[in-house]
């Protein structure tokens, strides 16, 4: 079993069960930014959503409690140590996590100079982050469902 690989099943349309291959887990700290993110990672069945938190210290315990393939990083977040600042320590504790800072400044060029930051995507940017996520974890994107 791939470290990170849950053993849940999803059920995806009638009679097809996913298992979810990646765990994702969001530290954002606005409740509703939070479920909006996660709604729209919840729309690929591959993906499990972990609980995350709205700090850095939450971050961090997530990732020791979920081996998680990914974290999406709002940089602002209570507490005082920022997102994007906690990179390193997430880095630290589980080396393979790909850290995506999704934020709504423009902190693009220091997302890129942090070496422990593995992509960066701004807010208003939303439809991209299923597709960006997707391509860190290392899935195609999924086939569009019929109607």
């Amino acid at each position: 079993q791939r470290r990170g690989q849950r053993r849940c099943v999803h059920l995806h349309g009638p009679g097809r069960a996913v298992t979810a291959e990646r765990t994702v887990v969001v530290v954002e700290d606005d409740d509703d930014m939070r479920n909006l993110i996660e709604r729209s990672l919840r729309r690929d069945p591959r993906l499990d959503v972990a609980a995350g938190g709205a700090d850095a210290r939450a971050a961090v315990d997530a990732i020791r409690r979920s081996a998680a393939d990914i974290v999406i990083l709002d940089h602002y977040i209570t507490g005082t140590v920022m997102g994007m600042d906690s990179a390193p320590v997430i880095k630290t504790i589980s080396p393979q996590t790909k850290v995506l800072v999704f934020t709504a400044k423009d902190l693009e060029l220091e997302a890129y100079l942090e070496p422990e930051v593995d992509a960066y995507l701004h807010k208003d940017r939303l439809m991209d982050l299923l597709p960006t996520v997707l391509r860190l974890v290392g899935l195609e994107p999924a086939p569009e469902r019929a109607q």
